[in-house]
């Protein structure tokens, strides 16, 4: 029982560097869903010109740049829902140790 204290805060300072990962990750997909849409506008822009103008050289490579960075910002998106994911299961995990305690 002496112990006792001390697990909890050994739980509690893992959850706190936890919490500080997951805000962090947080942040970051925040940042990337706003380079997302941004990115839209550039790729809509991209199509209304393909309408109006036709194909050219330049709006063929800004369309390409554009696609490759929605695929890229995508990915990295889907890579951060799952460190978060991660994360809230091993805060999940640790509050289930402290009930126990």
């Amino acid at each position: 029982m002496n112990d006792q204290p001390t697990k909890m805060q050994e739980i509690f300072m893992k959850r706190l560097a936890l919490v500080s990962d997951l805000s962090q990750l947080n942040a970051e997909q925040l940042l990337n869903s706003q380079k997302l849409s941004g990115n839209q506008i550039d790729l809509q822009r991209c199509q209304n010109q393909l309408e109006e103008l036709g194909l050219s050289d330049e709006l063929r490579a800004e369309l390409a740049e554009a696609e490759a960075r929605n695929e890229r910002l995508q990915a990295e998106i889907t890579a951060c829902n799952e460190k978060m994911q991660t994360l809230e299961d091993e805060v999940a995990a640790l509050d289930r140790e402290l009930e126990d305690i």
